[in-house]
């Protein structure tokens, strides 16, 4: 027998209008009290009120496209667990939630994505874009015709998208900044290791940290940045090359993946916690690597947050008419050590 939404806030736990605000889109709640009332309301299965199913009603045969880019990353993977929960809700809503996951950064894959999202008649679209003039006008050109644009993960500049959901990619460079010289407080050499060029996340981590150590703490010494293409194995040659080269290397600040490979190559050269290794993510790998001292300090960035929340905000935008309060949903910057897994 179905329960009441009364019934349900009792179960969750909460008050009744906690789990309107999480039904119905009409406020914020925490991800993690959101996830629970949903969960609650699928296992008990809560019917929803005349209002409810007026939402249903409004919301049958909406679309909203997903575009999902280094989905063969551990971080990404737990993006799209976002996703696949805020799939699930819009789908008990009525409307219908569209993913494409693209394996790796392909911008031609990208613009091919999103022509077929439009032929698929999305009323909304959020994506995980590359910096380039090419997608840059192809977002314009999907906002002419009046469809929302939500970014996340990675922003683009020169656009009219409706806001941003992730990290705050400066802020976070620099506190990797500050970081690395609280942990070299003599100076030393520093190696920084980039994903990709064209990545708008990776490009403004780098930035911010190379002019906070430039401006605020000279006594680091920067080497030039190495781009990795977040593989393993591209970080492990990148970190083995400039040990051969500078063996009196103190610290690495890795601003995209490739985090176990600079790992395993300063383990096999004994230089495990003998150089600071400051990194993004926490994933299965990455926690490890902080147990075992490989990694010092790991900034976290709410991956399931930054796959659940777009397309929660492209449905209260589209079917509820409200806009989104803020221009940028920054993630939270948690820095992790092996003191606070």
């Amino acid at each position: 027998m179905a329960v009441t939404l009364k019934e349900l806030a009792e179960a969750a736990g909460v008050s009744r209008a906690t789990v309107d605000r999480v039904l119905h889109g009409r406020g914020h709640v925490r991800p993690d009290v959101e996830a629970r009332i949903w969960q609650l309301a699928r296992e008990l299965r809560y019917q929803p009120s005349p209002l409810g199913r007026g939402l249903v009603k409004s919301a049958r045969g909406a679309k909203i496209g997903v575009i999902c880019q280094f989905t063969e990353t551990p971080f990404m993977k737990m993006v799209l667990s976002g996703i696949e929960q805020v799939r699930e809700e819009l789908r008990l809503m009525g409307a219908e939630l569209l993913l494409d996951a693209i394996d790796s950064y392909a911008p031609a894959r990208m613009l091919t994505s999103i022509d077929e999202m439009l032929k698929e008649g999305v009323q909304g679209l959020a994506l995980t874009p590359g910096n380039t003039l090419d997608i840059r006008n192809k977002i314009q050109e999907v906002i002419a015709q009046g469809i929302p644009v939500i970014t996340f993960n990675t922003d683009i500049s020169g656009t009219e998208r409706l806001c941003y959901v992730g990290l705050d990619n400066i802020r976070a460079g620099q506190t990797c900044a500050g970081l690395m010289a609280s942990s070299l407080r003599g100076g030393g050499l520093v190696l920084p290791i980039s994903g990709y060029r064209w990545h708008n996340a990776h490009d403004q981590r780098m930035s911010a940290f190379q002019e906070t150590v430039q401006s605020a703490f000279p006594s680091l010494q920067l080497l030039p940045v190495t781009w990795c293409h977040d593989s393993d194995r591209m970080s492990q040659e990148i970190v083995l090359d400039t040990l051969r080269k500078y063996p009196n290397l103190q610290g690495v600040y890795v601003a995209g993946n490739g985090q176990s490979g600079v790992c395993r190559t300063l383990r096999k050269a004994g230089r495990a916690g003998k150089v600071v290794v400051i990194c993004y993510d926490l994933t299965e790998q990455t926690a490890l690597e902080l147990e075992r001292g490989g990694i010092d300090f790991l900034i976290d960035q709410g991956a399931w947050e930054q796959g659940y929340r777009p397309a929660r905000l492209l449905y209260d935008y589209l079917i509820l008419n409200a806009e989104p309060k803020r221009t940028f949903y920054y993630t939270d910057i948690l820095i992790k050590t092996r003191y606070n897994l």
